[in-house]
């Protein structure tokens, strides 16, 4: 079948976030190209965009808001081929700040992650009684935790998010309404 989209994401963890999503949606005339970071858009040619742009084939980014959303479109306007996508989206969710991270742990299966979560809060408040001043664990670090205490794949020898079946519904639920900005924008691209 023949591409409609092709889509830049900040690496390989994003790509296949996206493709499983993809796929749980039956889309399939998406090409999801990752880059090294999203410092990187700025290095897509221009004329690859264009010749996109010549064939009918849209440009899309899926990059991480980060701290704020505002600063990062202002940096990608920055970029002599801004104007050559056709739609920008910035996890989590278009909206807040954050990253893939931020829409992983929304996407954990409701059972797993309630048992997941009392775990992780009582981990998190013994660190956080230590004298020794421990910095609590990151918002990312909570997602690492759960892939690897989920993944048969990651369990053994952490091999990155880019080896995670987000399809299997025992332990990911792609239905869940915080992704419905992320469904939006796939479906109308």
């Amino acid at each position: 079948m023949p591409i409609k989209i092709q889509l830049f994401v900040e690496g390989k963890s994003d790509k296949k976030f996206i493709s499983d999503y993809l796929d749980h949606l039956g889309l399939n005339d998406v090409e999801i190209i990752p880059l090294k970071g999203k410092g990187e858009v700025k290095n897509i040619p221009a004329p690859r965009l264009e010749k996109n742009q010549l064939q009918g084939v849209k440009n899309g980014v899926i990059i991480d808001a980060d701290k704020d959303k505002e600063e990062s479109l202002k940096e990608l306007k920055k970029y002599a081929n801004f104007n050559l996508f056709d739609e920008i989206f910035f996890f989590p969710n278009d909206r807040d700040p954050g990253a893939l991270e931020v829409v992983l742990e929304n996407c954990m299966s409701s059972t797993k992650k309630q048992d997941f979560e009392h775990c992780w809060f009582q981990y998190e408040s013994c660190l956080d009684n230590f004298p020794q001043g421990f910095r609590g664990p990151f918002a990312k670090s909570k997602v690492y935790a759960y892939l690897e205490s989920v993944s048969p794949v990651l369990h053994s020898k952490f091999q990155g998010i880019d080896k995670v079946d987000f399809k299997d519904s025992s332990n990911w639920d792609l239905n869940v309404s915080y992704l419905d900005p992320l469904k939006m924008f796939l479906t109308k691209l």
